[in-house]
């Protein structure tokens, strides 16, 4: 059973082709269901990163923010890492405490959230699930999902098949 309500605003995304990239940044394990359980990790590892950490990152492209999530146990009702991070030069080495972690070129459904705002970015992955839940809609992926924090805004990469 999903840990998210059926009953969301329809979404809208589009397609996008990327190429591969480098993030280095914080790391953690977790679970939809822990998240919404008060057991939270993502949360807490926002507030070291913006705390600082962030800014320890080194060969940084730019100062657009990762908020990865990869190594699913399953789908999403199971545990997966999310990595909060940026992009940096390909084959630099990471901070002590921070990970390096390799996106590989992929295609996206890209879905705009509203604001930056925690509320905004749970009320898209909302759209997301229900999106996906969909007669015909693609089939997800699985590899490295990621919200993009950026001059353009806020929006979720969903990696498809």
């Amino acid at each position: 059973m999903s840990a998210f309500p059926q009953s969301q605003p329809e979404a809208h995304p589009h397609v996008e082709e990327l190429p591969a990239f480098e993030v280095i940044g914080l790391a953690a394990r977790t679970s939809n269901e822990a998240e919404f359980a008060g057991n939270s990790k993502i949360g807490p590892l926002w507030g070291k990163f913006m705390g600082g950490a962030g800014q320890s990152i080194p060969a940084v492209l730019d100062e657009t923010i990762f908020s990865l999530y990869t190594h699913y146990e399953s789908d999403h009702n199971g545990s997966y890492d999310v990595i909060l991070g940026k992009s940096v030069e390909p084959g630099t080495q990471p901070s002590a405490g921070m990970i390096a972690k390799h996106i590989p070129a992929a295609t996206y459904l890209v879905f705009p959230a509203e604001s930056q705002a925690p509320e905004s970015i749970v009320a898209s992955w909302k759209s997301v699930y229900c999106y996906f839940d969909e007669p015909g809609a693609p089939k997800r992926a699985y590899t490295v999902d990621f919200e993009r924090y950026s001059e353009k805004g806020v929006e979720l990469f969903i990696a498809i098949q």
